[in-house]
């Protein structure tokens, strides 16, 4: 079902190339960063039911925050998350976790929390994050493959 619901966000931004209005542009965009977390999460939740002992119960949104997720992957399967991306590439995930997370409870403005989450975007603090189509494609792409680091970890922890 994951990979069916990854799919489905970057059918909609293949939408964006016959859409002219920004402000649904701008939605479209937020719709497909969404419905990947949200993908993510409902991952997260299985796999939480599967792996009682290895993934803790709190916090409550462990697969939608990746330092705590990354920390309980490295306690069960001895190597962190983040060892299975380029530096580049896992910042993205972090990044556009957070890009969601301001645009579902902050209006997409940048705060406090976000630039110490993702500190080079300082300057960016009071101001709306603009998403771009190529950053959330990319994003859903990597979300495939955090997702299978996360269940390759998950189903042979001493193996990573």
């Amino acid at each position: 079902m994951f990979h069916g619901s990854i799919e489905v966000s970057r059918k909609r931004l293949k939408l964006l190339a016959t859409i002219a209005d920004e402000t649904l542009r701008t939605a479209l965009l937020e719709d497909a960063l969404s419905a990947g977390v949200a993908s993510f999460d409902a991952l997260g939740k299985t796999l939480r039911r599967k792996h009682p002992n290895v993934l803790p119960e709190r916090p409550r949104n462990l697969f939608q925050n990746l330092y705590a997720l990354d920390d309980a992957l490295q306690k069960a399967a001895g190597s962190p998350l983040s060892a299975s991306f380029p530096a580049d590439d896992y910042m993205l995930l972090i990044r556009m976790f957070q890009v969601r997370h301001i645009y579902q409870h902050n209006a997409g403005v940048v705060d406090e929390h976000f630039c110490r989450n993702v500190p080079d975007t300082r300057s960016r603090r009071g101001r709306k994050y603009r998403l771009e189509p190529t950053e959330v494609s990319r994003f859903l792409e990597l979300l495939r493959s955090l997702a299978s680091a996360v269940t390759a970890r998950l189903a042979n922890p001493s193996a990573t």
